[in-house]
């Protein structure tokens, strides 16, 4: 998978690695404009660099044995537009997740959210500052809960960008652009 132009920054990539009956989940978030990036294994940082000169494989270790995440330009072409990445784990190559081909896990298969049809407007000095606001359901038969949230249009921004950089260079970004094209 590579970067596309359309989401030039953060681009996010995961592999799901299983070790002795135990599940780890890598995570790299490189920012392709200066190639810095970040590397968690579940969920923690294990490496990151804020200035990278020249790309080379970023490593990580999983009960002793060793793996590394490489980020590559070597295989640039017009259809990636970009960054490919490979993830290798004791010797094996790993498959990327992508969610067309894998599906992952629920987290929590009850949780509904939507957008309700109202807005809440507070002024702050001079300016007017717009709330959305988005009901959260838990419709779990045994502990049934909603909770209503108030969130300001940069968090959609954010939200939307944390999603897109996740799908840059996958053919599913294509979905993402034909629905904001359907709204």
């Amino acid at each position: 998978m590579g970067n596309s132009v359309g989401t030039l920054g953060w681009v996010i990539r995961n592999w799901r690695i299983d070790v002795g009956g135990e599940t780890h989940w890598i995570q790299l978030r490189h920012y392709t404009p200066t190639a810095s990036f970040e590397l968690f294994l579940d969920g923690e940082e294990v490496a990151s660099e804020r200035k990278v000169t020249k790309m080379e494989p970023i490593s990580f270790s999983i009960g002793g044995a060793d793996g590394k995440v490489t980020p590559s330009l070597a295989t640039y072409s017009q259809i990636t537009k970009g960054f490919t990445y490979k993830c290798t784990f004791d010797g094996q190559k790993i498959p990327e997740l992508v969610f067309d081909t894998q599906q992952p896990e629920s987290l929590c298969e009850h949780i509904k959210a939507r957008l309700l049809p109202c807005a809440m407007i507070r002024k702050s000095g001079e300016s007017k500052i717009v709330y959305y606001k988005v009901e959260v359901t838990n419709g779990d038969p045994l502990q049934k809960e909603t909770y209503v949230l108030k969130k300001r249009f940069s968090d959609f921004e954010k939200l939307d960008h944390l999603v897109r950089s996740s799908f840059s260079g996958h053919q599913l970004m294509v979905l993402l652009v034909a629905a904001n094209r359907c709204r």
